[in-house]
């Protein structure tokens, strides 16, 4: 059996990153919040505590707003579990594209980790 031809492999760049979409909840202050959604600031600051799970960066709970909403609460009763003071809870949600997350369920993942 003779193999199809296939596209450059230059091409197949198209189908290294698989559509993935999640939904995330982050905790933060009501101001906060209001302010992304109206556009008044940007983005989020990340956070830069030494106890991060995964590093520096803006964390969210995935598909569990119940549990941003319990982590906001915490600190607004004065958890020492991030930086930011908190006067009233509030729960932000986002869709967060996976595009180029790291996915060591992909061989080709994997091989990038042994690399580096």
């Amino acid at each position: 059996m003779r193999e199809p031809n296939f596209p450059a492999a230059q091409e197949w760049g198209n189908y290294e990153f698989l559509p993935s979409f999640l939904l995330g909840f982050h905790g933060c202050d009501a101001t906060v919040g209001e302010a992304i959604l109206s556009g008044e600031i940007r983005h989020l600051k990340r956070s830069e505590n030494d106890y991060d799970w995964l590093g520096s960066g803006v964390y969210f709970w995935e598909g569990n707003p119940a549990r941003a909403l319990k982590f906001v609460r915490e600190r607004a009763e004065g958890g020492k579990n991030s930086r930011g003071q908190i006067n009233q809870p509030f729960v932000l949600g986002a869709i967060i594209n996976l595009h180029r997350c790291l996915n060591l369920a992909d061989s080709s993942a994997i091989d990038q980790v042994k690399d580096s």
